[in-house]
C-alpha cells in the first residue's frame, strides 16, 4: 500500500502538525524567456480581480463570469482577471464557445505572467488527451509563484481535476514556507486525499478520513474558507455522518449562493431526526425561500427546490 499509506501519511501530519511531508520527487522550475514584468494592476482591476477570486472560490461559477464580463466591458481589464474568468467559465460553460483557444493565447502572449499559466492549466484540466499541456501550465505556474498558496492550490487542482494524483501532491508537497498550512493548500490536500479514495476502494475509508482531518485543519486556518466546510460536509454526508455534515453544510450555504451548496445543506438538514429534526427544518425552509426571492425565475434553484419536495 506504499503509495495510499504515503498520501494518507501526508494529509495526517498536515492535520496533526501543520505541515506536510514532501513525496518524492520535486517540480523543475521551468525557464521561460519573455522578461517582460507582469503590470501592476489598476485599482478597478485589482478590485475586480478580487471579487472574481471571491466568487469562484465560493463555486458560484456563473456570477464569476459574468462579474469578469461586467469588469472588463467598465475596462477594468487585467491577464490575471482574464484567467480567473477563464477558470471560472471551465467550471460553468456559457455557450459553445470554448474558453481553451483563449487561454492559450494568453500564455502564448504573456509567458512571464502565472495567471496567464494558471487559465491554460484549469481550461484543460478535465479535456481528453490534454494531461501534457495542464501539467506544463501548472508547472509554470508554480514555478513563477512558488511560494504563493493561490498559485500551489490552483496548480495542484488542475492536476487534481485532470486526474494527474500524483503530480498534484508532488506540487503540494513542495510548496514553500508559509503556503504549506494555508487554507488553499490544505483544501487542496484534502481534495487530493479524497479523489485517491474514489479510485481505491480498498482504501477509502482511511483515505476519506484523513480528507476530513485535513479540511478542518484548514478550518481553523481559516473559518471562511467554502471549500473547508463545503467538500468535508459532502464527505461526511456521503458516509451516512448526518449530524456531523449538517453544520458544515449550513456554514457553507451561509457563505455562497451556489444551488448545490444549499441543496447538500437542504438535504442534510431535512434528514435530521430526533431534537435538531424540527429547527433544521425550519432553517432549511427559510432558506429555500430566501433563495427563491433572491433569484427568481432561476432554473436552477428552481430544479433544487423542486428535487427536495418530491
Amino acid at each position: 500500500m506504499g503509495r495510499v499509506s504515503q498520501v494518507i501519511r501526508i494529509g495526517a501530519a498536515v492535520a496533526a502538525l501543520g505541515g506536510i511531508v514532501s513525496p518524492s520527487g520535486r517540480l523543475a522550475a521551468q525557464s521561460v524567456n519573455d522578461t517582460t514584468p507582469e503590470p501592476v494592476l489598476s485599482g478597478a482591476s485589482a478590485e475586480a480581480v478580487t471579487a472574481v477570486r471571491r466568487l469562484y472560490d465560493r463555486e458560484e461559477y456563473g456570477a464569476a463570469v459574468a462579474a469578469a464580463d461586467t469588469a472588463m466591458r467598465h475596462g477594468a481589464g487585467s491577464t490575471e482577471l482574464q484567467s480567473w474568468r477563464l477558470a471560472a467559465l471551465a467550471a460553468h460553460p456559457v455557450g459553445t464557445a470554448s474558453p481553451i483557444r483563449t487561454a492559450r493565447r494568453m500564455a502564448w502572449m504573456h509567458v512571464r505572467s502565472p495567471w496567464a499559466w494558471m487559465g491554460l492549466a484549469m481550461t484543460t484540466a478535465a479535456v481528453p488527451d490534454s494531461a501534457a499541456v495542464t501539467k506544463e501550465a501548472a508547472t509554470k505556474l508554480v514555478a513563477l509563484l512558488p511560494n504563493d498558496p493561490t498559485a500551489i492550490a490552483m496548480a495542484a487542482r488542475a492536476l487534481r481535476e485532470g486526474g494527474q494524483l500524483a503530480e498534484a501532491q508532488s506540487v503540494l508537497g513542495n510548496g514553500g514556507g508559509a503556503a504549506r498550512t494555508s487554507a488553499p493548500v490544505l483544501v487542496e490536500v484534502a481534495s487530493t486525499l479524497a479523489a485517491q479514495a474514489s479510485h481505491d476502494p480498498a482504501h477509502a475509508t482511511a483515505l476519506t478520513d484523513s480528507a476530513i482531518r485535513v479540511y478542518a485543519a484548514a478550518r481553523a486556518q481559516d473559518s471562511m474558507s467554502f471549500p473547508a466546510s463545503y467538500r468535508a460536509g459532502m464527505l461526511l454526508l456521503q458516509k451516512g455522518d448526518t449530524v456531523g455534515a449538517y453544520p458544515l453544510l449550513r456554514h457553507a450555504a451561509s457563505l455562497s449562493e451556489s444551488v448545490p451548496a444549499h441543496a447538500a445543506f437542504w438535504r442534510a438538514g431535512l434528514s435530521l431526526t430526533g431534537a435538531d429534526a424540527a429547527a433544521a427544518k425550519t432553517a432549511v425552509q427559510d432558506d429555500m425561500a430566501r433563495l427563491q426571492q433572491q433569484h427568481p425565475g432561476d432554473a436552477d434553484v428552481q430544479a433544487a427546490v423542486a428535487a427536495q419536495k418530491r
